[in-house]
């Protein structure tokens, strides 16, 4: 999983906990030229006409909200942009492309199901997420390495929706640096979660460390990729130019999964 989905689902935690009416969006399927894929959320509070996450960069989402501003629809339900010969022009979809939206309605009594997805996450392991678009009724399943890997990560099939979710992708940089600070804004544009560590305060304060709005860990860095950054969804960067520190995180990461 990506930095914006989990983004995604701690607003929707933090709006429902303030008893605030919000609609979580998924994309299902995609065809053509779709800037996001399929497994993508977005969430919109109704309460508050706040928004979160993204579904086509921008292209359908004021339409998609203008829709759940009405209210009089059953929820959940499939829809569809695109599909419509003047649904490219209408909201500039590229290269005639579609894209099917799983839309829930959800409310505080929702508010221990977002919860526990959130904490299987934070917990580094996968999860399988259905629900039902008869009943309403959504469901999650943890599952291990293996299983989650052996089926689609997101599918509809007799009105059922399956949604499996996994760690976040995450890198660990090792060693502050002009290499780091710039390695650091390529990895979050793209999504990853990113964290710094760096035992050499007279190194973090050179360059400023702290101000770059990303987590800091001001230690040596075996003990932390053992504890945080040992799977295989985790990647580890030693960067420090210093034997004294990359040789402990190159020998931590060698004897983990990362």
């Amino acid at each position: 999983m990506y930095e914006q989905n989990k983004h995604v689902l701690n607003s929707i935690k933090e709006w429902l906990a303030r008893d605030e009416k919000v609609f979580l969006v998924t994309v299902v399927t995609t065809w053509g030229a779709s800037p996001r894929p399929p497994g993508s959320l977005f969430a919109y509070n109704s309460s508050l006409g706040m928004q979160v996450g993204s579904l086509s960069g921008g292209c359908i989402e004021d339409a998609l909200v203008e829709h759940l501003s009405l209210g009089n629809t059953q929820y959940p339900f499939i829809k569809v942009f695109g599909d419509h010969p003047d649904d490219a022009q209408r909201y500039m979809l590229p290269c005639g492309g579609t894209m099917s939206l799983l839309i829930e309605a959800l409310d505080n009594t929702h508010l221990s199901y977002i919860s526990k997805i959130i904490s299987t996450l934070d917990s580094r392991k996968w999860l399988k997420r259905e629900v039902c678009l008869d009943t309403g009724q959504a469901d999650i399943r943890v599952m291990n390495h293996k299983e989650a890997h052996d089926i689609d990560k997101v599918s509809l099939d007799n009105a059922r929706f399956t949604h499996v979710l996994g760690p976040i992708y995450q890198v660990l940089i090792v060693g502050v640096g002009e290499v780091a600070r710039n390695l650091l804004n390529i990895l979050k544009a793209i999504d990853f979660h990113v964290e710094l560590c760096d035992a050499r305060s007279n190194v973090v304060d050179r360059h400023d460390a702290k101000s770059w709005d990303t987590p800091l860990h001001l230690c040596l860095p075996d003990d932390l990729i053992k504890e945080r950054f040992s799977d295989s969804y985790s990647a580890v960067l030693a960067l420090a130019h210093d034997p004294r520190v990359d040789d402990l995180a190159v020998m931590a990461g060698l004897h983990s999964r990362c």
